[in-house]
């Protein structure tokens, strides 16, 4: 067994007995405090403050408009950044998973259990109040409300709600037991159900993680407002417009097909052949070319790139798949988003 993920309602107690569960493992605890120092150190993001200690730090329903558009961007895209360190790690050790909708990102993993820890709000209220020192009227609320922007963002990333009992292996009511027996119920089933097998994540089960995790995130970029210029642009290709979009909504100006090269010439200096990038980034002086995984339009167009280079060597030009458009956001964009919120 890889990963245990755990999902709890906030006072219920739950992340002692995620720490009980990973002493009783070997596992490491993860929880979001790790997530987000992995995402500094990798993507250079650093997230802003969640508000009410619980909370994500984008509540998407805040906002209307083009702003809950671009919070439930921000949100996804602070998910998806999340995930991708959730499943790195994965990848290289055991994990005791707290929260960020793990039971959803492994839902799949036959390496993964699925621990969800609930209780009535009456006893979490009591909980909370005795444990923050708050007025009984107060905790009540600070439940209440974590458990609106638990369920909101769960299902603005993930399009279902935490509640659903096909999402675990077990659910426990911490409210009718003590910690210890609590614990204890949870490592058994842990024990018994995967870890005789434990095996950590395979790269194939974690590559359709992130395949997923980066489809959800497109989906919500479909919504985005574009600039005035998308608008009026007429494009070749609608990946084209897709990548357009992106760079608006980051704030990554773009020129669309702005330049024609000559790269061949007949014996009568005549052009025979030429090449037009498909944008320029004016913030980075660099051309773009998109292209798919098709290899005989990546071998034309990686010829077209190669014979720019030889004639044009001041002029920066690369050729985009998928992956690297991602890698482009991710380094100029995420930082932006995520401090934008």
């Amino acid at each position: 067994m890889a990963i245990v993920t755990v999902s709890r309602q906030f006072g219920s107690r739950g992340d002692d007995i995620a720490r009980e569960l990973a002493r009783r493992t070997g596992f490491r605890l993860v929880g979001r405090q790790a997530l987000e120092q992995g995402m500094r150190a990798q993507f250079g993001v650093d997230p802003p403050e969640p508000a009410g200690g619980r909370a994500p730090p984008v509540e998407p329903e805040s906002a209307g408009g083009a702003d809950a558009v671009s919070a439930r961007a921000r949100l996804n895209l602070y998910a998806n950044l999340i995930a991708q360190i959730a499943v790195e790690m994965a990848t290289r050790e055991h994990l005791v998973l707290v929260g960020r909708g793990g039971q959803f990102l492994f839902r799949e993993a036959t390496c993964a259990f699925h621990l969800r820890l609930a209780a009535p709000k009456q006893w979490r209220a009591a909980t909370v109040a005795a444990e923050m020192g708050l007025a009984p009227p107060a905790a009540a609320e600070l439940v209440l409300r974590c458990d609106a922007v638990q369920t909101r963002y769960l299902h603005t990333v993930f399009g279902r709600s935490p509640q659903h009992a096909d999402l675990y292996h077990l659910t426990l009511n911490t409210a009718a037991m003590d910690l210890e027996r609590a614990g204890d119920l949870a490592f058994r089933a842990v024990e018994s159900t995967l870890l005789p097998g434990a095996a950590l994540l395979s790269p194939e089960t974690a590559e359709r993680i992130r395949l997923r995790s980066q489809i959800r995130l497109a989906r919500h970029f479909a919504d985005l407002p574009g600039s005035p210029l998308l608008e009026r642009v007429s494009f070749a290709h609608p990946s084209e417009r897709v990548f357009a979009r992106l760079m608006d909504f980051y704030g990554i100006g773009w020129e669309y097909e702005p330049n024609t090269f000559p790269i061949e010439w007949n014996e009568q200096q005549e052009v025979t052949e030429a090449f037009t990038p498909d944008f320029h980034l004016p913030e980075l002086d660099l051309y773009v070319e998109l292209t798919t995984m098709k290899q005989s339009l990546v071998t034309r167009k990686n010829r077209k790139v190669k014979r720019l280079r030889e004639l044009y060597p001041e002029v920066s030009i690369r050729v985009f798949y998928q992956k690297d458009v991602e890698d482009l956001i991710f380094k100029l964009g995420a930082s932006r988003m995520a401090l934008a919120g």
